[in-house]
């Protein structure tokens, strides 16, 4: 009796610990998020966040170009202690199309993909890299802005270490959070330039404090005619979207 006790309290702390952890990932990759300008920047402090949190040896982080149809490695991370040059330096050399490789079969079924041996799945092109670094077991799972993926985490292990569903929730979370930010980040920068190539166009804050964008549209007789848009509180990003979409239309 006082062994199965002993057993169930290992396993409650255990327990707690792997919780602690993951809240731990989350509100450092939320951190590095909030600190960043742009998804570029962020990368290599949310692979490390993530990594460091939850045991994994190295990440990547790969991102979709739509115009060639294909991912690319935009940054990669690994523990100071045990480095992956070469494993790092082929990913960042190649690129990967939808089911190929592990970002590309994430990348088409939209869903994190476990793979507990690197070296011996028939769908890992850096097997042999791998192989030769002591890499194992890996995990990926998609960057989301909706049902769209726009890029791909990866992380692997000397060792296998089957993802619990607890994590996975985790993971698809910070995937979204990532997108989200990305997605923002894209708009804001797409704004940026209507603002230096439209100099007509005033972004002001109304006496109300709400975000609010005017636009030039023509002008009648020499007069400027434009479009004033006021948004809700809080809803900056939507409006900057819905401006984006308008100049473009």
């Amino acid at each position: 009796m006082q062994r199965a006790q002993r057993h169930a309290e290992r396993l409650r702390r255990a327990l707690l610990v792997a919780a602690r952890l993951r809240e731990h990932a989350q509100h450092a990759v939320a951190r590095a998020l909030a600190d960043s300008s742009s998804l570029g920047e962020a990368a290599g402090r949310i692979l490390q966040a993530i990594c460091e949190a939850l045991g994994w040896e190295h990440g990547g982080l790969w991102q979709v170009d739509a115009a060639l149809g294909v991912l690319r490695c935009l940054e990669t991370w690994s523990a100071p202690e045990g480095g992956f040059p070469e494993f790092a330096a082929a990913s960042r050399q190649r690129t990967f199309a939808r089911e190929v490789g592990l970002p590309g079969r994430v990348w088409a079924s939209r869903r994190p993909a476990f793979v507990p041996d690197v070296v011996r799945d028939e769908n890992f092109p850096r097997a042999g890299v791998a192989s030769r670094e002591g890499l194992r077991g890996a995990l990926g799972f998609p960057i989301l802005l909706g049902d769209e993926v726009i890029g791909v985490l990866e992380f692997f292990s000397r060792e296998v270490s089957r993802p619990d569903e607890e994590l996975l929730e985790m993971l698809a979370t910070i995937g979204s959070q990532v997108g989200q930010f990305a997605e923002r980040k894209r708009a804001e920068a797409e704004l940026a330039t209507l603002f230096e190539t439209s100099p007509d166009m005033l972004c002001i804050a109304g006496l109300a404090r709400l975000p609010q964008v005017s636009l030039p549209l023509a002008t009648l007789d020499g007069c400027p005619l434009g479009l004033s848009l006021i948004a809700a509180r809080g809803n900056d990003t939507l409006l900057l979207d819905l401006t984006v979409k308008l100049m473009k239309a």
